[in-house]
């Protein structure tokens, strides 16, 4: 058993006997207000007079579980911290005949309105209210949706993952994981983000990568009741992100026992051949290996009835699958043969998943509840960190453990008044390493790379303990809700060895180099020997060190809310409340004044050399309201202003906490040649050598290699990492205005826009640029060295004059705007569906918004070039689902997506204007009478202008600009997925359903990667696929056959 198993199942147990432990010594500790939803309305006699004094009474139809409260002097009732489930309300009142509703849904994070007209009778006397409640939330003020049971059940789902569902929310968008640890996680863009400001919940329980951002652990979909997306405007409930809040509700136990078994299968035949494998793109016209195999089993009932419930899930996936590599890359990886490349037409990626969830219930008294859930996933693959231009040196391999569970004890405390206390725990070990070291790894601009993977070793252990409170109580026209969550994670460390060996860049085509050709990045360069043409490598780096980090004393948050649903009058309700969240050491405040880059920019009295603090200033107001333009319900006008704060992740810092180690890991050589081939550099000299980078000869001279051990402090040259003293929480300001008509019972329309401010969002620039670029030309007879900002100050400190210095701030900004429509019909005559249409923009300084990392292009940050279109912006989209229930048993499920062609950002491929290699590729140049012309300047000689600097002619003479990010458009998305089957019904109580299951059934090719370098000869050519290496969107037509029993 590998030490990765033998840890978690050391915690499963240890988590398992504390939760007994707590049962056993807690005078037996509702739902949390994360994973609940409400019940309200208002009790009249037959002439519209309010009744106060009402009894009214919740069931809970499965367990049979109660609750009952008055109605109030206002007519008023209502229930909150209700579990998601189907209920009866019963209301009773001396003089009246008792009045009964139908089954009632009631979802996650939904008040469901359900108002009584008394008749006149005896209380033996009941009376059967035949409506349902409105299919709209009435009372919901922001934007939310949410996904039910039936659509879980039903809709056509590509790898089991039930985060796929998400993207059938306005506002949501499938795209590009955004992290290695991402690729076989559901990843989509909320209102214009990249995925990592997503908050998700399960059971209450914070389900959250503290990391990198965004879900952690994958749960069985068999033990999924439903969940809610909150794009914008959320509760105050909710914390700990600018983003969006995901709230997950997985299955119970009840009174009868249910259950039963779900087998999933499809192969290579059942596949389309993707387009980079058919030969007319380069590939070897036969389809990759895709075979998978997914089963699962559940079942829940009582122990005792009405008392104690059970529930237990079990999921496993097995796949054996493969990514071609291109037909070009492979050309190019066979020529750079001679320098280690080994190109392959396939790379292996089989992949191992097992997960399993159990929950517990047990009924104290009629007041005291008490719910225990448990969730463990184990996985292993292979190369998930591979691309289709890698040859057999660049594999990995990757092992994930996870659990997360928590206790709930919820309590009756008066017929107004519930409270829900719980107890949760997390944790999730990663690991992503190698058998393949070699002596150095390459790049070209093309995309083709090989050699030992630039993002392994790598590893993040996170171990997290949660305790929240949420207390409600209705008092007059409000209900009131108060509460806080605590966590304290005693464990957030890892590694990352980033670039374990010498990366080696060049500026053009393996084509190129190998024919000795003349240069494409710089036309007065021509390769004369190869790939060992002195001046060939244009870019290296090294690292050493020790990559281990760690947040000492671990990391801890609290969050403290209060929000009040004030109904104002019969027409107008108020929701205001109110959010204080305050994170310690969440970047790394106990280590960070001993990063060595921060030290030396104190030294020098730079204010840089300060250290950010604890934030004590993000309180979040929050304010919204729903007005009923009818009196009767049927069309409300609502709206809202908030703020919410994220929380900083701790990939955005680690590389900062690295360089406090006694050893520290730390980038020991970095250099780049200015203008491309045979250009300038500045402190170049390659390690273990005496020779310039841009005389140094690859596979003539010695490699690189750093003998200077692990170093303890930084060297000259060396990249120094610090956070900005300004370093804080990012935030966005959220609004919206919408309009909801319930045209009938069954069928509604929601308009919505939302408009959001991202601010302090992570972005990064270099502190130390060059005041001088190095630049040399031998027709001029100029050969000019490179001057850094810092430089003067380091010798007169006596220190080393350290290279760029990576400012790690919260300066970023970004804007979305959107206008959604929604149509909504609930399960009437045989059939749901649910469309929308989305118009929106996503504009953001650096092009990417609410993410962190990443160099701006100009040394101004601010320049106008910097701001554009987020990589995100898709201005239109259409989203469309379905379940349609046809004669003899048959069932049809669509989900169409189409949405508009999304940007990407063009690149001129080469160091061109001096900057460094963190700044170092402007983006394309163009004629200012040819503004389309991208490749117009690519064999344009620099020469050096007056700011000593190097530029092109036309930028002098003013006859062309750098345009700004994302300029380029892709093709739009589409994809189609269906799901058609049949129910035999086997017995009174059990059934099979027989389906099959296709997705991408146009077999449409959405792409999610193009080519911006112009000096590439594929610039403007797809290179990937809209979901990269993940598999939750396929990149052809994939048939799926599925079976599942029920009882």
């Amino acid at each position: 058993m590998s030490s990765v198993r033998r840890l978690g199942l050391v915690h499963s147990f240890g988590l398992l006997f504390l939760m007994v432990t707590l049962g056993a010594f807690f005078p037996l500790l509702a739902q949390t207000a994360t994973s609940s939803g409400s019940v309200a309305g208002r009790v009249t006699d037959k002439t519209g007079a309010l009744l106060p004094g009402a009894t009214v009474t919740l069931t809970n139809i499965q367990t049979g579980l109660a609750r009952s409260a008055p109605s109030n002097q206002s007519g008023l009732y209502n229930f909150a911290l209700v579990r998601p489930g189907s209920y009866i309300i019963t209301v009773s009142k001396s003089g009246f005949a008792k009045a009964n509703s139908v089954p009632t849904p009631v979802q996650i994070g939904q008040t469901v309105t359900v108002n009584f007209s008394m008749l006149p009778g005896s209380q033996s006397q009941t009376v059967e209210v035949t409506g349902v409640a409105p299919i709209l939330n009435t009372s919901q003020t922001g934007v939310a949706g949410n996904i039910s049971p039936s659509q879980v059940q039903n809709l056509p789902i590509n790898g089991n993952d039930y985060g796929s569902l998400a993207v059938l929310v306005p506002g949501v968008k499938p795209v590009r994981p955004y992290d290695p640890t991402k690729e076989r996680v559901a990843t989509f863009s909320v209102d214009g983000g990249t995925g990592r400001n997503v908050n998700v919940t399960v059971d209450g329980i914070e389900n959250k990568d503290n990391s990198v951002g965004g879900p952690v652990m994958q749960l069985p979909l068999n033990a999924i009741q439903e969940f809610k997306v909150s794009p914008s405007r959320f509760s105050a409930a909710n914390g700990r992100s600018e983003g969006a809040a995901i709230n997950v509700v997985e299955k119970e136990g009840t009174n009868q026992f249910h259950g039963g078994a779900q087998y999933y299968f499809t192969n290579t035949s059942l596949n389309a051949t993707d387009f980079f494998s058919q030969k007319a793109n380069g590939g070897s016209g036969s389809t990759p290996q895709f075979d998978r195999q997914q089963f699962g089993a559940d079942i829940g009932g009582p122990v005792r009835k009405n008392k104690d419930f059970f529930f237990f899930a079990f999921f496993r996936d097995n796949e054996k699958t493969s990514i071609p590599v291109t037909s070009d890359a492979q050309a190019e990886l066979t020529l750079a043969q001679p320098i280690g490349a080994k190109p392959v037409a396939v790379i292996p990626t089989p992949y191992h998943d097992n997960r399993y969830s159990v929950r517990l219930d047990h009924t104290i008294n009629a007041a005291n509840q008490l719910s225990f859930n448990f969730n463990w996933q184990s996985n292993y693959g292979l190369n998930d960190q591979d691309g289709n231009n890698n040859d057999a040196t660049d594999n990995n391999f990757t092992k994930n453990n996870l659990i997360l569970g928590g206790l709930t004890w919820s309590t009756v405390i008066s017929p107004t008044t519930v409270n829900s206390l719980t107890a949760g725990y997390q944790y999730w070990n990663n690991l992503i390493d190698t058998t393949q070291i070699t002596p150095y790894s390459v790049s070209f601009p093309d995309g083709a790379n090989f050699g030992t993977n630039g993002n392994v070793p790598q590893n993040t252990t996170q171990k997290k303990w949660e305790f929240r409170d949420d207390f409600s109580t209705n008092h007059g026209n409000h209900s009131l809700k108060f509460g806080e969550d605590f966590v304290w994670e005693p464990t957030l460390n890892g590694f990352f060895k980033f670039n374990e060996v010498p990366g080696l860049g060049f500026s053009d085509s393996a084509s190129i180099i190998a024919a000795d050709g003349v240069s494409a990045a710089n036309p007065n360069f021509t390769y004369t020997n190869g790939f060992a043409t002195p001046g060939a490598v244009t870019s290296m780096s090294l690292t050493a060190g020790d990559p281990y980090f760690s947040a000492t004393g671990g990391v801890k948050y609290w969050g403290f809310y209060a929000e009040d649903d004030w109904q104002a009058s019969q027409r107008l309700t108020l929701n205001l409340g109110a959010r204080y969240e305050l994170d310690y050491n969440t970047f790394g405040q106990n280590d960070v004044a001993k990063a060595r880059a921060t030290i030396a920019m104190k030294t020098i009295g730079s204010p840089f050399g300060q250290v950010p603090k604890t934030d004590y200033s993000d309180i979040s107001p929050i304010i919204g309201f729903t007005y009923d333009l009818t009196g009767h319900g049927s069309q409300l006008l609502r709206g809202g202003f908030g703020m919410y704060y994220g929380e900083i992740f701790n990939n955005q810092t680690l590389f900062a906490l690295q360089q406090t180690d006694p050893t520290m890991f730390s980038t020991v050589f970095s250099a780049s040649l200015t203008g491309g081939p045979g250009g300038a550099c500045g402190q170049c000299t390659v390690p273990g050598t005496s020779i310039p980078l841009n005389q140094w000869r690859l596979g003539v001279d010695p490699n690189p290699v750093w003998t200077g051990g692990a170093p303890t402090a930084l060297t000259a040259g060396a990249e120094g990492r610090i956070l900005d003293p300004s370093y804080r929480n990012p935030v966005s300001e959220q609004f919206n205005l919408g309009y909801t008509w319930a045209m009938n019972r069954s069928t509604g329309l929601i308009v919505d826009y939302v408009h959001e401010l991202g601010l302090h969002e992570g972005r990064t620039q270099n502190i130390n640029p060059p005041i001088q670029a190095a630049y040399k030309n031998k027709a001029e007879g100029i050969n000019q060295p490179q001057i850094l900002t810092y430089d003067a100050a380091f010798t007169a400190a006596g220190l080393p004059k350290l290279g760029e210095i990576a400012d790690y701030g919260t300066f970023g900004r970004s804007r979305f705007d959107s206008l959604d429509f929604e149509l909504q019909r609930r399960m009437t005559h045989n059939f749901s569906l649910d469309a929308s249409y989305t118009l929106s923009r996503s504009l953001a300084w650096g092009g990417n918004a609410a993410s962190f990392g990443g160099s701006t292009v100009s040394l101004n940050y601010w320049d106008p070039l910097n701001f554009g279109p987020s990589g995100t912006d898709q201005r239109h989209r259409i989203v469309f689902s379905g379940i349609f229930n046809l004669p003899w048993g048959l069932n049809v499920a669509p989900i169409l997506q189409w949405t508009s062609a999304p940007p990407y950002t063009t690149s001129m491929g080469k160091n061109l204007f001096g900057y460094g290699r963190g700044f170092s590729d402007p983006h394309a140049i163009v004629p200012n009478d040819d503004p389309t012309n991208y490749t117009a300047y690519t064999k344009t000689a620099t020469v050096l202008g007056s700011d000593g600097f190097p530029t092109l002619p036309c930028l002098q003479n003013n006859t062309c600009h750098e345009i700004g990010p994302n300029t380029l458009r892709a093709q739009s998305f589409f994809d189609l997925d269906a799901r058609i089957g049949k129910r035999f019904h086997t017995s009174e109580r059990t059934s099979l359903n027989v389906f099959f299951q296709a997705f991408d059934l146009t077999n449409r090719t959405n792409f999610g990667s193009y080519n911006g370098t112009v000096t590439s000869k594929s610039f403007m050519q797809p290179r990937g696929y809209i979901n990269g290496n993940g598999v939750t969107i396929p990149k052809s037509f994939r048939g799926e056959f599925g079976a599942e029993f029920t009882f």
